[in-house]
């Protein structure tokens, strides 16, 4: 048996460890940092589209901006009032310039495929014969210039893109008022029919949801099978509207077009889809406007808007962002002079794009004095 410790050096211990400084803890995590700081980069649509016709502004609107090779490319446009031909901006170290003019109405969505850039035509000014996509492919154009892919059979409005495995999908409505899907083998040469009524595209790991009015349907890039799952629970939209893949998960909203209205949140992993399977709503968005998603590096971000009461063109715009779409914190949080329509993430960077508000109870009143001006947030 060890020695004993006299009981008056023992009370000594006990009252030096009293004394004693406590170990530090440790120390808090930093909280997010929260970017609350506008900083206008430009207004590239007022050269093509002056803002001393106040029509122009739902032209100016940019209804959608992505990455691609470190340069920020925006989508523009009009189809309702025919305003095009459509510029294809870029901002580089030299800030915004024309890459390329689309025989085109309107631009709406910019995708990926592989290493190209690909804008599907959302109103072609040419026949009806064919509808276009606009690619910027290094494979097929030297140094990567565009050209004009004047393939689509029938098509009159390209309404989504999707590359997947080692083909092309797109959907698109006709003259007759149909709207299939198409696929093709070829890097768009050539198509051949996937789906006599399609919807829009929901990219998972080794299938895809192709999400119509009626029906959705699973497809593994040859093969399509009907699936009955609610993608949209406790709202009576049945469009996609922004989406972004976050792993074997997709994040989405429904579409509002030229409504600035609630917009709520889903999350859907690819082993929910089955029969019977209900999307999980994001609680942290109810209620919400929410107007894009975008994951980059692993992070998904939701931007969303709220119009600043007394002050009809002003709005507080949001972005929450959460690395497993389990924990969403506040990211950005900025005060803008015009509606927010588009975001994405530029060397790190928050940057958004404006459009305009529909004033009208019925039709297309377009008011956005600011439309088409891309602000960086930091």
């Amino acid at each position: 048996m060890g020695r004993k410790v006299p009981r008056r050096l023992a009370g000594f211990l006990t009252a030096v460890l009293l004394l004693a400084p406590a170990a530090p803890a440790a120390p808090e995590p930093p909280a997010p940092r929260v970017r609350t700081k506008a900083v206008r980069l430009g207004q590239p649509g007022l050269d093509r589209w002056p803002a001393s016709d106040p029509t122009n502004a739902l032209a100016r609107s940019v209804w959608d901006m992505h990455v691609y090779r470190k340069r920020l490319y925006l989508a523009c446009g009009d189809l309702y009032a025919n305003k095009g031909p459509v510029p294809v901006y870029a901002l580089g170290p030299r800030g915004f310039e024309a890459e390329y003019t689309a025989p085109d109405e309107q631009l709406a969505v910019i995708r990926e495929a592989g290493d190209a850039l690909v804008i599907p035509a959302g109103d072609p000014r040419e026949g009806w014969e064919f509808g276009n996509l606009y690619v910027k492919d290094p494979q097929r154009g030297g140094s990567g210039r565009w050209r004009e892919l004047r393939t689509i059979p029938g098509a009159l409005h390209v309404l989504d893109f999707l590359s997947f495995g080692k083909s092309w999908f797109v959907w698109h409505t006709t003259k007759s008022g149909t709207a299939p899907a198409l696929r093709s083998r070829d890097r768009g040469e050539t198509w051949e029919p996937l789906l006599e009524a399609g919807g829009w595209f929901l990219p998972f790991p080794g299938f895809f949801l192709v999400v119509g009015p009626a029906e959705v349907r699973r497809c593994d890039g040859e093969k399509t099978e009907a699936v009955f799952l609610d993608l949209f629970p406790g709202d009576s939209r049945r469009t996609v509207g922004r989406y972004a893949s976050v792993g074997d998960r997709v994040v989405y909203s429904p579409a509002t077009p030229l409504a600035f209205v609630h917009a709520p949140v889903y999350v859907l992993s690819a082993s929910d889809v089955s029969d019977g399977a209900v999307a999980r709503t994001v609680e942290e968005f109810r209620g919400e406007r929410v107007r894009d998603i975008v994951a980059r590096d692993g992070i998904c971000h939701v931007m969303a808007a709220e119009r600043i009461a007394g002050d009809t063109e002003r709005y507080r715009c949001t972005v929450r962002s959460s690395p497993d779409l389990a924990l969403w914190t506040l990211s950005a949080d900025v005060t803008l002079p015009g509606l927010p329509w588009s975001f994405e993430v530029l060397d790190g960077r928050f940057c958004v794009g404006l459009g305009v508000r529909n004033a009208a109870t019925s039709g297309i009143e377009a008011v956005g004095p600011e439309s088409g001006t891309v602000y960086r947030i930091e």
